[in-house]
């Protein structure tokens, strides 16, 4: 995860070198792997002005966050205290938007497994709020759940370029 945002941040570094990039509407837009990405990287780079993430799992017990390349066997622990809503608080009050389905998946698989970014995220989007309606910007986050499965259908991928062009426009 922290080479993931490393490399992340340093896109960003390159953007902003660009005369053609406006470095305060720089955003990002990941699915899957990339969702986890879009959390991570809006969470430790304040420069991303907006954020889309898809079907990443948002919950640890809810995708693959267990595995050795993102946060390990830890999380799986009884006694494991953390989850993505607190990572999720270091994005506000900037713009993101969860996006995901609740078709497709076994129950079994929606406790470890991607796509699991539906309806049950909602709690995640919720204790943050606050954090967005201080400053008066709780129009800022979004949650969006389509019945695709783990994927990118249009709809989502109208949702996601409409949230990105209203915050970086």
């Amino acid at each position: 995860m922290g080479k993931m945002i490393w490399d992340a941040m340093r896109a960003v570094d390159y953007l902003e070198t660009l005369a053609e990039v406006d470095p305060n509407r720089i955003g990002c837009f990941g699915f899957s792997l990339g969702g986890k990405e879009a959390l991570y990287a809006a969470a430790f780079d304040t420069r991303l002005r907006a954020s889309v993430s898809t079907e990443g799992g948002i919950g640890l017990r809810f995708s693959n966050w267990h595995d050795p390349w993102y946060l390990g066997l830890q999380v799986r622990q009884a006694d494991f205290a953390r989850d993505n809503h607190e990572v999720l608080a270091l994005v506000a009050p900037r713009a993101f938007l969860l996006m995901g389905s609740e078709s497709g998946i076994g129950e079994e698989d929606r406790k470890y497994t991607s796509g699991a970014d539906g309806e049950r995220c909602w709690p995640y989007i919720d204790s943050v709020l606050p954090l967005y309606e201080m400053p008066g910007a709780s129009e800022n986050i979004g949650m969006f759940c389509h019945a695709h499965g783990h994927s990118v259908p249009t709809v989502a991928r109208q949702k996601a370029y409409t949230w990105l062009d209203r915050f970086l426009k």
